[in-house]
């Protein structure tokens, strides 16, 4: 067919009687009428070559427009896991016992005008001697709230009213009995921490799996090798960290 049209386009060029070119067209699109599919099977071959071809420039374009990493930055999610471990550091060091300080309520929440509020934004807590804490509540409506909060918490308090005041005394001291209550809050915060890190470890792989287009299979399993290896270190650190508190609190 593409022989036939070359014909025409040549013979088009060239005078002919009216009646050679009529029989000469009606003969052409005979042929083609009694062949429509190989038209449309010629035109269907050409439509898929230029999607095919559309789709690879596209693919092309896409790479050429990210820019290729050579290895993936995880500083962002090692700042993390650091993070996690200063803040176990931070609350483990509130986990004592013998002497009872003013921090020791930082963590104690109250249910006031509608919502949990800190105990410190709702009293003034002052040292009343090596173990007892003079609580003095500025509005007396919540005093019977941070009574029964400080009655059912983690810690051994011996309560007394004075008026606005809450006296405050820790019952116990250095008793194993107190040590034990105080390592099992401390390997809870231990285990959260953990888990934070083992979260961390999620956005690794999140972070990699959204590179996986544009590296190679050899820098993808060297990032899950680093990530992993990541997460083993601060985990090793922390297990480090709760012994060495675990020690402190029963020697003491």
């Amino acid at each position: 067919y593409m022989g036939m049209f070359r014909l025409v386009s040549n013979l088009s060029r060239v005078t002919f009687p009216s009646r050679t070119v009529r029989s000469f067209t009606r003969l052409f699109t005979n042929e083609l009428a009694n062949r429509p599919f190989v038209v449309f099977s010629a035109r269907r071959t050409f439509a898929k070559i230029g999607k095919k071809k559309q789709e690879r420039k596209d693919r092309e374009k896409e790479k050429e427009s990210v820019e290729v990493p050579k290895a993936i930055d995880f500083k962002p999610l090692e700042n993390a896991m650091k993070e996690v471990l200063n803040s176990f550091k931070t609350e483990a060091a509130k986990l004592k016992v013998g002497r009872l300080t003013p921090e020791d309520f930082d963590n104690i929440s109250v249910t006031a005008y509608g919502a949990r509020t800190r105990l410190s934004e709702l009293a003034q807590i002052a040292s009343k001697g090596a173990n007892t804490m003079a609580i003095n509540v500025y509005d007396e409506s919540l005093i019977s709230e941070i009574t029964k909060t400080l009655e059912t918490s983690d810690h051994n308090f011996q309560l007394k009213r004075d008026g606005k005041i809450i006296l405050c005394t820790m019952v116990g001291g250095n008793t194993r009995e107190m040590k034990e209550k105080v390592v099992k809050q401390l390997r809870t915060l231990g285990e959260n921490s953990k888990q934070k890190l083992r979260k961390e470890r999620t956005n690794g792989v999140a972070l990699i799996k959204k590179h996986e287009k544009f590296i190679s299979e050899d820098v993808i399993h060297s990032a899950q090798e680093e990530v992993e290896s990541m997460v083993e270190t601060f985990v090793g650190d922390l297990d480090k960290l709760i012994t060495a508190k675990e020690r402190e609190i029963m020697n003491s």
